[in-house]
């Protein structure tokens, strides 16, 4: 019986647990999510202050983006 209630308990800590929200998107996933086309994200990334990191070859644009986008007024459906 015991053992019975430790696995419910488990189980409601799993379900009540939720998972944090990924902190940086690919260039290619922030398009997606934000329908801004991927040259125009890339071409975010070189404004200063848009919040990119850089590494290598690949361009990792963080979730605070998203409210920077919204102020600037980019999405496509504020145009």
């Amino acid at each position: 019986m015991d053992e019975l209630l430790e696995q419910i308990k488990g189980l409601k800590e799993l379900i009540l647990t939720r998972p944090e929200p990924k902190q940086m998107y690919s260039v290619k996933e922030f398009s997606e999510l934000t329908s801004i086309r991927v040259p125009r994200v890339r071409e975010l990334c070189n404004i200063k202050g848009f919040p990119c990191t850089r590494d290598e070859r690949k361009i990792y644009v963080h979730r605070e983006a998203f409210e920077w986008v919204k102020e600037r007024e980019e999405l496509p459906e504020n145009r």
